[in-house]
């Protein structure tokens, strides 16, 4: 059976070329302490603030993306009656901590929601910001429609009222440019296993100098083995970014058109520009964790299905999600959207 792998705003497939051979060595290696372990963790440092155009004192490295959001979060010592400003499109790593804070200390949550084509309400964003928000926490893209927000006009607005702002760049790092300081973002949180194509177990925060980082300390003993490999990945990215984009930019408009011709297939958000390569679709009489398992076992399509860890942006029970990313070719579009086909019809 043909195997089709349209999950990679879940975890990437494969890595990037050289990173499992890199992880694969550096953990035969006895490296822990030994300079070629502190050199790989100074790679990884250094491309990654480079990509960002950032200073590399202001680089934290961590194990992923939740554990940045929520060291973020936590960070601010947000007290009783601060105002915290974020969205419908949040993941739970940013959810799940927000409101920790309110059941906690009484921090108050007003969430921007999203319009019936899935974008951010802005009118009710500058009302917002007119009460003076301790806190605004954005995400660079949609990780359910992949619509990419215009987080650099959001987030100015959100300094200009006086908010300490956060960026979600969980999926957009390794596909788009991040750009901290022209995003007007305090921190920034990155993925290393999405976009980047990098392992597992390892991810960053970029932390402004507006903020003090003096009690933020990485892990004592990092997992070397997968900044080894992430350092392959940035510098495999940095290499291929434009031609990246393009390709991707081709295929999500192919997929985006051809579910759009299947009778009773609806698709979230069906303009297929200014957008990552994620696409959720709802299949009329179809439950969507119905879908992914035939999808899987009679087509050997691996995606997800259900709320993608967004609860608030959905207006059913959950949705299909494909992410397809540069490697996959034009044969596979057609032949996932067939599958599709044969499914609803």
């Amino acid at each position: 059976m043909k195997r089709v792998y349209f999950n990679n705003a879940a975890g990437a497939f494969p890595l990037a070329p050289g990173v499992a051979y890199t992880v694969a060595q550096a953990m035969l290696s006895p490296l822990q302490g030994a300079s070629e372990s502190e050199y790989a963790v100074l790679q990884c440092r250094v491309l990654l603030a480079k990509l960002m155009k950032v200073s590399t004192s202001r680089i934290i490295l961590t194990s992923g993306a939740t554990v940045s959001l929520n060291t973020a979060i936590m960070e601010l010592n947000l007290k009783q009656g601060d105002l915290v400003v974020t969205t419908e499109m949040e993941h739970t790593s940013v959810l799940n901590p927000l409101e920790r804070l309110q059941k906690l200390y009484g921090v108050k949550i007003e969430y921007i929601p999203v319009d019936d084509d899935f974008r951010l309400n802005e009118d009710v964003y500058n009302k917002l910001l007119a009460e003076k928000p301790k806190f605004v926490a954005l995400t660079h893209a949609n990780s359910v429609t992949g619509r990419i927000n215009p987080v650099s006009s959001l987030l100015e607005k959100a300094k200009a009222a006086g908010a300490f702002t956060l960026l979600d760049a969980s999926q957009t790092m390794g596909r788009i440019p991040v750009l901290p300081e022209e995003f007007f973002a305090d921190m920034v949180a990155v993925s290393g296993y999405k976009g980047l194509r990098g392992p597992f177990g390892a991810g960053a925060l970029y932390i402004s100098p507006n903020i003090s980082a003096d009690s933020l300390f990485e892990a004592n003993a990092l997992n070397t083995p997968a900044f080894s490999g992430l350092s392959i990945a940035l510098s495999y990215y940095m290499e291929t970014a434009d031609e990246v984009a393009e390709k991707e930019w081709l295929i999500t408009s192919r997929l985006v058109a051809g579910l759009m011709s299947v009778r009773k297939v609806k698709v979230l958000d069906q303009d297929p520009s200014n957008r990552l390569p994620i696409v959720s679709f709802t299949i009329d009489g179809v439950d969507s964790e119905a879908a992914k398992s035939t999808l899987f076992s009679d087509f050997g399509i691996e995606c997800s299905a259900g709320l993608h860890s967004t609860p608030l942006i959905h207006r059913n029970s959950g949705t299909i999600r494909f992410s397809p990313s540069y490697i996959n070719s034009k044969k596979e579009i057609d032949y996932v959207i067939d599958a599709v086909r044969s499914i609803a019809e």
